[in-house]
């Protein structure tokens, strides 16, 4: 097998060795040993780690050990993999369940006013017919009696 070859196979093994990585818009705090806090807007996440935008700190260290916390959940500890001016990567120490980070993210907010409910849905339906109708209205109102 030459170079070429070998490149290639290991670029298909890190690939099939990478979790799973959701994308997503959702903020965590970032509590370092040190006592400072900063913002995450995480960009994509999996149970292993996540990316994140962070405006907050710009001197991370490569396996600092920070602990993050997440809407409703205690936090958990991950280590600072690359970062890169506003950009940082984190891997957890321990793999996360996703659906518990979800569900805690979700918690107490109303559930009609999720932007996946159905009942947003219809309700924008039944907006957007009363409008047509009230177009409509004005249209026939507007015309002249023959």
């Amino acid at each position: 097998m030459d170079t070429k070859d070998d490149t290639k196979a290991a670029a298909d093994q890190a690939a099939r060795n990478r979790a799973r990585r959701t994308s997503t818009l959702m903020v965590a705090q970032c509590l370092r040993e040190d006592g400072t806090q900063a913002t995450l807007k995480v960009r994509n996440l999996s149970a292993t780690g996540f990316k994140a935008d962070c405006r907050d700190i710009a001197d991370f260290a490569v396996d600092e050990q920070v602990r993050i916390a997440f809407k409703n959940l205690s936090p958990v500890w991950a280590s600072v993999v690359w970062y890169d001016s506003s950009e940082v990567a984190f891997k957890f120490r321990n793999p996360v369940d996703l659906d518990r980070i979800n569900r805690a993210r979700t918690m107490g907010q109303n559930p009609a006013l999720s932007p996946r409910s159905d009942a947003v849905s219809s309700w924008i339906d039944r907006n957007n017919q009363r409008q047509e109708w009230e177009r409509l209205a004005k249209g026939i109102r507007g015309t002249r009696p023959l």
